[in-house]
């Protein structure tokens, strides 16, 4: 996807999630949309694309200004760096506990 209808879908994702503003009125775009928008354009592309993922995440309604979910984001994808780093760590210590095996001691 590219960043344009990235930044669209967050957008549209973000009234629809966390405002009771519709994105579009008599198929134009809001006055909220554009304002969204302009905050979002003005960020990051990185933070744009951590913000997709989150939205993406979330189930139903949460009341948010654009700085807070991205706040949010911002939290949820260090914790799902963290357990990424945990579960590698925890991948590496199983490995190296099999390498030496009980039975392979005995067949010595």
């Amino acid at each position: 996807m590219t960043y344009a209808g990235k930044l669209q879908k967050v957008v549209t994702m973000y009234l629809a999630k966390c405002t009771d503003s519709p994105a579009f009125k008599g198929g134009k775009p809001s006055r909220e949309y554009w304002q969204v928008r302009g905050y979002f354009f003005k960020q990051d592309p990185d933070i744009v694309n951590i913000t997709y993922d989150y939205l993406s995440f979330i189930q139903g309604k949460m009341m948010s200004k654009p700085w807070e979910i991205i706040d949010k984001a911002k939290a949820y994808q260090t914790e799902l760096r963290w357990k990424e780093a945990k579960e590698e760590i925890q991948q590496t210590q199983i490995q190296r506990a099999d390498d030496y095996s009980f039975d392979s001691l005995m067949n010595l």
